[in-house]
């Protein structure tokens, strides 16, 4: 048996009496499966949980609805770090972005952060090593042109923030 699970793109959109289909950010058919015990207030339990995704379980009377969610853990966290700098941040947040990038050394995003704050130091000459190791790791040509853009400013001296 299948079931449809909807997740609408705005909290302003939900409820049974301002639901509009058309304003869902997905729609996912899943099969369900039966229960031999009822489960009588609806429950949600995080299993088969992995560093890349979870299944999700939704119980009520004698079904249960499970789904896989995946995530990108490293993309997700490096846009959080990029969201969170956009304001003015605890110290701890810093430190927090640092562990990150000793966590994972030589990545993309490690590379292209220590170029910035390198840059940001003045110190041109490590920024410009860290950029141009990122190159070969850039996800895309935007990201390529851009660190070339980078590399160029660096060159000249000048900083890339």
């Amino acid at each position: 048996m299948k079931a449809l699970l909807f997740f609408p793109g705005s909290i302003l959109h939900g409820g049974r009496f301002y639901y509009d289909s058309t304003q869902d950010a997905l729609r996912v058919k899943v099969k369900n499966q039966k229960l031999d015990k009822l489960v009588e207030w609806l429950k949600y339990e995080f299993i088969d949980q992995k560093e890349d995704g979870v299944t999700i379980a939704m119980s009520w009377e004698k079904r249960m609805i499970p789904f896989k969610v995946d995530v990108d853990r490293k993309a997700s966290q490096i846009a959080a770090f990029i969201n969170d700098f956009r304001t003015m941040r605890r110290y701890s947040d810093f430190i927090d972005a640092a562990n990150w990038c000793i966590k994972y050394p030589n990545q993309y995003t490690t590379n292209v952060g220590m170029g910035r704050a390198y840059s940001a130091k003045g110190d041109y000459k490590n920024a410009l090593t860290y950029m141009e190791a990122a190159v070969s790791q850039a996800p895309d040509e935007g990201s390529i042109n851009n660190l070339q853009a980078m590399i160029i400013n660096l060159t000249e001296g000048k900083n890339v923030n």
